[in-house]
């Protein structure tokens, strides 16, 4: 199952609820949703995860480093590979690259990279372009909708509510009603005995799921 938005405080309450904590009667989560959904940007690199709804431009710096001086001014780049720090979910989320002279042609002056990301069900990540790129700073404008997805998967899902949980949890841990015993989360069983913070035990799963997304940078 996927699912086309964020969660909301109201999953994270209800997931809360549903694993059998009981916080404090008349507890309102508010705001932990949207800052799950942050973390979980923070602990992939992607940002953003889920394809904003409508293109935007970013700038960029020519790829490479190497400096040619001219007169009043001096060139940078020398290299193909432009690494984007952000995803690209299809070849249909990127509009337009321009860069110091015109603009360029999908697969005639650069292609999308890695060239097997669709088949591995990961986002484009870098530009490869045909030959080596100069210009000045910032001088390379790519205009996409950007994001790793426009549908989150389950386990996505499931991972940001969790993040939200844990939230909650370390901010009302001292007042967790003392009839509370234990947890069962997956195969494994917490208890108050073993661990006082269960909100930590959620927060672990979620950086398990979060390592399947992480964003890996190309070294140029």
């Amino acid at each position: 199952m996927s699912h086309p938005a964020y969660p909301l405080d109201s999953d994270v309450a209800a997931f809360v609820a549903n694993s059998g904590v009981q916080m404090p009667t008349g507890y309102v989560y508010a705001g932990y949703a949207a800052s799950a959904a942050l973390e979980w940007e923070r602990m992939t690199g992607w940002v953003p995860f889920l394809q904003d709804a409508s293109a935007t431009a970013r700038t960029f710096d020519p790829p490479g480093n190497i400096q040619q001086n001219r007169s009043s001014y001096a060139y940078y780049g020398g290299a193909r590979v432009l690494n984007l720090g952000a995803a690209l979910m299809d070849a249909s989320a990127l509009v337009s690259i321009t860069g110091p002279n015109n603009p360029f042609v999908i697969n005639q002056d650069f292609r999308l990279a890695p060239v097997n990301a669709p088949s591995n069900k990961r986002p484009y990540s870098r530009i490869e372009f045909t030959y080596p790129q100069w210009g000045t700073f910032s001088t390379f404008v790519i205009t996409a909708k950007w994001g790793f997805t426009n549908n989150l998967p389950e386990d996505v899902w499931q991972a940001i509510i969790r993040i939200g949980a844990g939230m909650a949890m370390d901010d009302m841990v001292q007042a967790i009603d003392t009839s509370f015993k234990s947890v069962k989360q997956g195969d494994e069983t917490f208890s108050q005995n073993d661990d006082p913070n269960i909100g930590m035990a959620w927060k672990a799963y979620a950086q398990r799921i979060a390592s399947n997304y992480e964003m890996v940078t190309v070294a140029l």
